[in-house]
């Protein structure tokens, strides 16, 4: 499941992940992308994450959520590193 939280604030401020991409980047090979809607991954993308291997970059991008105000927002990427 992917979800967006803000720390720090004086309030709990909920924010509902509505699309997100996943892309999986493995040493000399294609780059798996894959996208999604809501804020779950699909079988298609554990599948990918499963067979991360050492070297390997995961990266969640385009990932927009929706605050308490009901605005859309684009939330900046994450960027993992497999050793």
């Amino acid at each position: 499941r992917i979800f967006a939280r803000l720390d720090g604030f004086d309030f709990d401020a909920r924010f509902n992940v509505t699309h997100f991409t996943l892309i999986v980047v493995k040493p000399r090979q294609d780059a798996i992308i894959k996208s999604g809607s809501g804020n779950v991954l699909t079988s298609d993308m554990h599948s990918a994450l499963n067979n991360v291997s050492p070297g390997s970059t995961v990266v969640f991008r385009d990932i927009i959520a929706v605050g308490p105000d009901g605005v859309q927002q684009e939330i900046d990427p994450i960027v993992l590193s497999a050793n």
